[in-house]
């Protein structure tokens, strides 16, 4: 949405818009010292504010705040707004504040203009200067260099715009410290969204702060280093405005966060314990002293901390840094868990509006893995509040615990209680899928997709497509991925899959001709392990098998790194997970390999592990599937899940 700023007597509006490109001819103008012997003249001052045309100008940009996005997008008020500057400006060619609002008019003009255009051109509702004899290739080519016109037309447009809002600030009194300052706001949000390099921008903001040290200037220039994580220049411009802005509390969190990145913890909890007495009810300061004390290794203040924000209902989930707080040690695992079981007197009473004993259950099932814990703690937690999220819970302690048929009664009843949330059935057949229950799949999935919710049709698509496969339907699989096609046209991979499951069906030709479109269209940056999947079923095994080499070396080297080192890294490869590289090594042939990963996969510390049903019917393993070790894996890890033994290593 456009957004603006009210002026002494004027009005600058502030750009919004979408476009971007590079711009490296352009540089800010420092205002001339010799304007800064100025002083205001209130006789001159108050025949411009009082003109007619300038308040009508000023007036229909007043206008504009008051609309809808929709219609603060249209073409109209600027062109009118700008008219009426233009007659002011020849009628007082000195008036720097309708200067300024000329410009801003005439940034959205330029960029409303470009927009509506693009907009026309994807509705195929804009007539462009192409004749209708030429090749596909030679239209898109015509049409790029349309389009690199129609943006460099823009971007001399805002260049203007910005050569004629430097005018204006030039005009606007020295003395008028307050309307300078917001003028050069006004700028740098243009700069900022025409994407001008930062060092343009970063001119503009300093160049506020020495005109007016306000909270606008230095609060902007603040967020600005902030968001590039510039932690030097965000220390000290904001004991720089420390100076000036004395009691602001954002300048003052500017300089908590500065000391928490420095370490010096007492300073930070210094400041913002003496924000939260001026502001007891901020959940942001809350959760930063939380922060703190975490980062300072004060965990039993900080796990407090947390939980009085709790009990006040000043924060939602709790759980996540209490987790966080948890994992740091054993020690403070319990400690934790210590500091919830407290709640218990409350359980069954309305004075705290947090469910305790959800959170203690959660603590055991993602932390302690302690199953039967989490069951006995999710049980008071449903005594409590029986929604559907912790019904979804209950079900999820009950499948890590073996007992997959009440896991999905749950889910069959929590679907039929609250039939709008179909999250609930999702669940139901995901879990489905990972016990190898075909039928069950098709079922569910079929009812999901008569629910008629858009935007999980291709999920239930996706799910009948692997079921009816996994049956050898390849028939109706096929339609289905078809189908899941057409409900996500920019999404390749149920492409891929229909392509696959015609290969796999006998349909060679067919398969392998999508395959091959696939191949020459798409594109796999960031993506190998597609176009290795594509390359195998095109027959290409070679080239596929050396992609694979390569992701298995990618992943053994992550695998490898510590968890800093992952931290750390500018870029990391392309990695597989182990279950996909088990596959892919069993599709090579790669027997011992296919073993290694897949006994890492299930030995693995993800639950991910609990899809034994699923690798059963997985195709992608039947090149080891009468090899003793492969069910030998599965059965282990089955009998040892389904006894209630399940632990994930740590």
């Amino acid at each position: 949405m456009n957004k603006f700023r009210i002026l002494a007597i004027t009005l600058f509006a502030m750009l919004a818009t979408t476009a971007a490109w590079t711009q490296d001819d352009y540089e800010t103008t420092s205002i001339d010292d010799e304007t800064q012997t100025e002083v205001i003249d209130s006789k001159q001052y108050n025949k411009w504010a009082n003109s007619k045309n300038f308040k009508l100008g000023v007036q229909m940009m007043n206008k504009v705040i008051e609309t809808s996005e929709e219609e603060n997008n249209e073409l109209e008020p600027y062109e009118t707004a700008a008219s009426l500057f233009k007659k002011e400006l020849k009628q007082h060619p000195k008036n720097g504040y309708a200067k300024c609002n000329l410009a801003i008019c005439e940034s959205h003009v330029a960029n409303i203009t470009v927009n509506k255009f693009l907009v026309d051109v994807f509705n195929g509702e804009a007539e462009l200067p192409i004749p209708d004899n030429v090749s596909d290739e030679e239209r898109m080519e015509l049409l790029q260099a349309y389009y690199l016109q129609l943006m460099d037309n823009k971007l001399q447009a805002i260049k203007q715009t910005l050569n004629t809002l430097d005018e204006g600030i030039a005009m606007i009194p020295a003395a008028d410290k307050d309307s300078r300052c917001k003028a050069l706001q006004a700028k740098s949000e243009i700069l900022k969204d025409n994407d001008f390099d930062d060092e343009v921008q970063e001119a503009c903001l300093i160049e506020a702060t020495k005109v007016h040290p306000c909270d606008n200037s230095y609060l902007n220039l603040l967020y600005f280093y902030s968001e590039r994580n510039n932690t030097e220049k965000v220390e000290k411009y904001a004991q720089e405005a420390e100076t000036y802005l004395p009691d602001n509390a954002i300048v003052q969190t500017y300089m908590a966060a500065c000391a928490v990145k420095a370490e010096d913890y007492d300073k930070a909890l210094k400041i913002i314990n003496q924000l939260i007495d001026n502001n007891p009810d901020d959940t942001d300061l809350l959760k930063m002293r939380a922060s703190t004390l975490t980062h300072a290794k004060q965990y039993s203040e900080a796990v407090d901390n947390l939980v009085k924000m709790a009990n006040a209902d000043a924060l939602d989930d709790v759980y996540t840094p209490l987790a966080a707080i948890a994992t740091t040690s054993d020690e403070n695992l319990y400690m934790v868990l210590d500091a919830i079981s407290k709640q218990e007197q409350h359980q069954f009473s309305d004075e705290l509006p947090m469910n305790w004993a959800l959170v203690e259950a959660m603590m055991h099932n993602n932390i302690t893995h302690d199953y039967n814990k989490a069951l006995e703690c999710t049980k008071k937690a449903i005594q409590i509040n029986d929604n559907v999220s912790t019904l979804m819970f209950l079900a999820d302690v009950y499948y890590k615990l073996g007992d997959v048929n009440k896991a999905l009664y749950i889910l069959d009843v929590t679907a039929v209680r609250d039939e709008e949330n179909d999250d609930v059935l999702k669940h139901k057949i995901e879990m489905e899928m990972n016990c190898g229950m075909a039928d069950r799949v098709i079922t569910d999935s079929k009812v999901q997709s008569f629910l008629g919710n858009s935007d999980l049709m291709p999920f239930s698509y996706s799910c009948l497509g692997w079921a009816l496969s996994a049956k050898g339907d390849w028939k109706n699989a096929i339609d289905y991925y078809e189908q899941w096609a057409k409900s996500e046209e920019e999404n390749i991979t149920p492409i891929y899959y229909k392509a696959r499951a015609l290969v796999l069906a006998g349909q060679a030709n067919e398969g392998r001709e999508i395959l091959d479109e696939i191949l020459a269209s798409h594109d796999f940056n960031g993506n190998e392990e597609l176009k290795m999947n594509v390359l195998y079923y095109l027959g290409r095994t070679a080239e596929s098998q050396a992609i694979l080499d390569r992701l298995t070396a990618n992943t053994k080297q992550v695998m490898a790194m510590t968890s800093e080192e992952i931290d750390n890294a500018e870029q990391l490869p392309e990695v597989m997970s182990l279950y996909n590289l088990a596959c892919a090594h069993s599709l090579h042939g790669n027997s011992d390999l296919a073993m290694s990963f897949l006994k890492q996969h299930y030995e693995g510390s993800s639950d991910d592990a609990l899809n034994y049903g699923y690798t059963i019917l997985d195709y992608d393993f039947d090149n080891v599937r009468q090899i003793p070790e492969f069910l030998n894996i599965i059965n282990e890890f089955k009998n040892r899940w389904l006894n209630g033994q399940y632990k994930p290593a740590k």
